[in-house]
């Protein structure tokens, strides 16, 4: 009797898959508990960096403007700016 030469003839019956239920199982929540994770975290970033820029655009737009009177008042003081619009 010749027996069929195939893979499942060859193979041990003793050899286990390499990934049991259990183990796939567990990876699948721990990537979902993961994905979590990572998305509270963008999610607290790009809030705190939002609320970071609203709070600082008033004081940006302040300092700006009072280098600009500044530089204004130190042109009209040295009369370069009459000079210029002149």
């Amino acid at each position: 009797m010749v027996r069929a030469a195939n893979v499942s003839a060859r193979t041990p019956r003793t050899a286990r898959p390499k990934y049991s239920p259990y183990r796939m199982e567990f990876l699948a929540y721990f990537w979902d508990d993961l994905d979590d994770l990572v998305g509270a975290c963008r999610h607290v970033a790009t809030s705190a960096i939002a609320e970071t820029l609203a709070t600082a655009v008033p004081f940006i737009t302040t300092a700006s403007g009072m280098l600009l009177a500044c530089a204004a008042a130190r042109l009209l003081a040295r009369g370069d700016l009459a000079r210029l619009l002149a």
